[in-house]
């Protein structure tokens, strides 16, 4: 699945910035791995999941915390969970890119 990032403002320590990824289909798999790539990102993070990809969205995992975290991280979600996306909170770094498989 292609996953973008949408532009938007950077955040500061003062101004946290709540953005979220593209939606993407799970295409009927049960468990699924995200990998993601941070760059001194300090917020938090989660996936949500939805039936229709347009709205009703709800937490599938558990939500995150980063303290100026840069490496790779992945996450399992397990179930099924039609669309998916990534909701990000942040006061610091970048999320620069995230991978399905």
């Amino acid at each position: 699945a292609t996953i973008t990032i949408p532009s938007h403002p950077y955040p500061t320590l003062l101004n946290a910035v709540t953005f979220y990824t593209s939606v993407f289909s799970t295409n009927h798999q049960s468990n699924l791995t995200l990998q993601t790539k941070l760059t001194g990102y300090k917020g938090t993070m989660n996936v949500q999941g939805s039936t229709t990809g347009q709205g009703d969205w709800y937490d599938i995992s558990d939500v995150e915390t980063y303290n100026n975290y840069s490496d790779t991280k992945y996450i399992h979600v397990t179930g099924y969970h039609p669309y998916m996306r990534v909701k990000c909170v942040a006061n610091a770094g970048t999320l620069d890119k995230v991978l399905a498989r």
